[in-house]
């Protein structure tokens, strides 16, 4: 063993790596935290004064009882074992961390968050929740349905038409909407391949399980220049495709492979539609040379995302030190990253808020000074994809979008969202590994946040 990490271990030893009351470079939330590198394990803990207030109904004391540990559990099973945190030292590599949240109730004058809950009957819905980060502990409102899936149905649409912008922008700009093929071959050009697993790569990492419905359709067609005796050439052409592109996005989208044109209900409209912006002219035939590759949703599929909203895992989000989503593009280190790392179109790009910061509320400057802290953690971890930040009502090509993301409105826990938690096992283990040396990677307890990496 090197006199390194005989070190590093000694420290861990005499606790060394533990924090109270830390805060991540956003400036919002507090945590304690105790990394055990010989167990593999980061130890978060959020202290919580929970506070049970009467409002259209009044709390029985079996109904407190019953909640609070509920609520602790619902957080704790949520944002635990997400991502894992490798270390890439040469000789280190058996340092791999999980992270396990835990909540615990304290008084107030020891907490991290007082919990404030509103009683409602079932039948209101949860209004909702929001921490005011003015007084310490800071105060989080919320009734006792925020630990209930909320139905969202206008966002889950939003989330749901996002995608379907991404996968066809994506198409366009990389210049998939049709693929060309030599006469009478079904051999795919060297410079298409590689677009095409650049493509699926792509549709890999935002294909999230919450959005189903929508189908890559690869059409193969027959044109000029082929033989009138190639049987099957349409669909030859079509599977060379979807090869490639199965390869990598594998059970994310559905592939259809055809070369009929009615092979779904209202296809061909879309392949006119695609051969047209090819060729720079209205097409009126699906007779082509080649392969068109198009995003389709049946006529009887449902336009929405299946998971729904949990208020308290958001804000509890907050806590750890992550900022809103939905507010916007407020610093323009945070914006250039987010435009940059693609997760939306370079056709779709996203502006910094117009005008002289001198003049936003003191909110928007708040606001401003969290994604900076967020731009800061990301430029520290650059392999990290940053989340889309967006308006409530963010507008795109005309259609209302949405973000999946748990700090939007959504239930997806990115690589992004372990970047304060990051940062904390970073600074505990200063001095004995360069935080380079620290990557988030997927764990084997989050299958679906695979598709990051």
């Amino acid at each position: 063993m090197a006199a390194s990490e005989e070190k590093f271990l000694e420290a861990a030893r005499k606790g060394k790596f533990s924090v109270s009351n830390w805060q991540a470079m956003t400036g919002i939330g507090r945590f304690d935290a105790v990394y055990q590198p010989q167990a593999n394990l980061m130890n978060v803990t959020l202290k919580v004064f929970t506070e049970f207030r009467d409002f259209d109904q009044v709390w029985r004391d079996d109904e407190k009882l019953a909640w609070e540990p509920r609520a602790f559990r619902t957080i704790e099973d949520f944002w635990s074992r997400r991502f894992l945190f490798q270390c890439t030292r040469p000789g280190w590599q058996k340092y791999s961390v999980n992270v396990d949240v835990k909540l615990v109730a304290r008084p107030k004058a020891d907490a991290h968050m007082h919990l404030m809950v509103d009683k409602r009957p079932p039948t209101m819905g949860t209004q909702g929740g929001g921490v005011d980060w003015s007084p310490q502990p800071p105060l989080c409102m919320i009734d006792n349905l925020a630990i209930e899936p909320k139905d969202q149905r206008k966002l889950r649409e939003g989330i749901f038409a996002l995608r379907l912008l991404q996968m066809g922008q994506g198409l366009t700009e990389r210049g998939l909407g049709t693929v060309a093929f030599a006469a009478n071959s079904a051999d795919l050009a060297p410079a298409d391949k590689i677009k095409l697993l650049d493509y699926a790569k792509f549709v890999h990492r935002i294909a999230t399980n919450d959005v189903t419905g929508i189908e890559l359709v690869v059409f193969g067609g027959t044109g000029s220049g082929d033989g009138i005796f190639q049987s099957g050439l349409g669909k030859r052409r079509a599977r060379a495709v979807a090869d490639i592109l199965g390869s990598v996005i594998r059970d994310d989208t559905k592939l259809t492979v055809t070369d009929s044109s009615s092979k779904r209900p209202g296809l061909k409209p879309i392949l006119l539609s695609a051969l047209s912006a090819a060729a720079g002219k209205t097409v009126t035939s699906t007779s082509f040379r080649g392969v068109v590759i198009v995003p389709y949703v049946g006529p009887d599929i449902d336009r929405a995302a299946e998971r729904n909203y949990i208020v308290l895992a958001h804000e509890f989000g907050h806590m750890l030190g992550l900022p809103d989503e939905y507010m916007g593009r407020l610093h323009p280190l945070l914006t250039d990253r987010v435009n940059a790392d693609n997760m939306i179109s370079r056709t779709l790009q996203l502006a910094t808020k117009a005008g002289d910061p001198a003049s936003w509320t003191d909110s928007d400057r708040r606001k401003a000074a969290q994604q900076g802290g967020m731009a800061e953690m990301l430029r520290y971890n650059p392999d990290v994809k940053a989340p889309t930040f967006m308006d409530q009502t963010q507008i795109i090509d005309n259609v209302q979008v949405s973000s999946n993301s748990i700090m939007y409105g959504g239930m997806e826990v990115m690589p992004a969202h372990y970047l304060t938690l990051w940062s904390c096992l970073c600074e505990m283990t200063w001095g004995y590994l360069d935080p380079r040396h620290w990557k988030i990677v997927p764990s084997p307890h989050n299958r679906s946040g695979i598709r990051y990496f």
